[in-house]
C-alpha cells in the first residue's frame, strides 16, 4: 500500500495507524511510506543547489512520482 505523506507533514503522520492490531498491519500489508516533494524533508529545485536541483515539477506530479517509485521498487523485489 502506497502512503504518500499529506501536505505539511512527513511519513511519521501515519505512525498512529501502523502496527499490529491497527488499521495498517505490516504483517498483513506491504507498506511504502513516501515524502511529498517540497515538504521540507525532501530535495526540490527550490532548496537544492545546481547541478542537483533537477527539473521543476508541477504539484500534481507528486502522486505520479510516488507510483513510479513504488512500481520500480516492487518490480525489483
Amino acid at each position: 500500500m502506497l502512503l504518500p505523506s499529506h501536505y505539511m507533514a512527513n511519513f511519521h503522520g501515519y505512525e498512529w495507524l501502523i502496527g499490529t492490531d491497527r488499521a495498517l498491519d505490516p504483517s498483513q500489508l506491504f507498506l511504502v511510506a513516501t515524502e511529498l516533494f517540497g515538504n521540507g524533508h525532501s530535495s526540490s529545485p527550490s532548496n537544492t543547489p545546481e547541478p542537483y536541483h533537477g527539473p521543476p515539477l508541477p504539484g500534481n506530479d507528486d502522486p505520479r512520482q510516488c507510483l513510479k517509485r513504488y512500481t520500480s521498487y516492487s518490480q525489483r523485489n
